[in-house]
């Protein structure tokens, strides 16, 4: 309720006639004046109190947003070494893969060059 936009009415310079509590215990223009200026501290302090419980409540999610952000940042900071790890694990299994295919090369040649050597003796025996 704002008691700036509220209308107040005053019937034969008699108490302001709002609701059943201001009749009922508003029995003078004065006491009438007492019960609008505390109608407005009223407004204000609730105005007062919703800025600061909204204030407090996004600052509450603010702090829950960032918490949800260092936790994020922890958790890829996790996987990306987990990810680095295998990577150098991929390149490390690369490089051992690539001297096994040297080393079986390096077989198939040996074993082509004693097959030509036993192929040549064995001709010359015949």
């Amino acid at each position: 309720m704002d008691p700036a936009t509220t209308v107040w009415r005053q019937h034969d310079l008699v108490s302001v006639v709002r609701d059943h509590d201001e009749r009922a215990q508003s029995s003078s223009p004065s006491m009438s004046a007492m019960f609008v200026v505390m109608q407005m501290f009223y407004a204000r302090e609730d105005t007062s109190y919703f800025w600061q419980d909204s204030y407090n409540i996004y600052v509450n999610k603010l702090m829950e947003a960032r918490e949800v952000q260092r936790r994020l940042k922890k958790h890829v900071h996790k996987h990306k070494k987990i990810a680095r790890e295998a990577l150098w694990d991929t390149a490390d299994a690369h490089i051992a893969l690539g001297a096994l295919q040297t080393q079986m090369e390096n077989a198939i040649a040996d074993r082509n060059a004693a097959q030509a050597e036993t192929q040549a003796a064995h001709a010359q025996k015949v």
